[in-house]
């Protein structure tokens, strides 16, 4: 498995954060045929994500969470 991580916010991000990827990442694999995993995470701050959510979805203001698939034809996915 591979974490990519870039932090474009001027807050420090603690190594406790990216435990929960970790363990998400391994069930993932656990669940699939899927011997590798990617997983790039970018944190932005509102000015960045308002920009990127009215890009890709339209709408004005930030949003929580933007994920996009590596594979090519996957779906565009938001959560809140």
């Amino acid at each position: 498995m591979r974490l990519d991580f870039l932090n474009k916010t001027r807050r420090k991000i603690s190594k406790k954060f990216f435990v929960p990827l970790v363990v998400a990442g391994e069930k993932i694999i656990q669940q699939s045929d899927t011997e590798y995993l990617q997983i790039s995470l970018t944190m932005v701050d509102d000015l960045e994500m308002a920009s990127l959510h009215e890009k890709w979805r339209g709408k004005k203001g930030p949003t929580d969470v933007m994920a996009f698939s590596f594979l090519e034809g996957g779906h565009f996915k938001i959560f809140k």
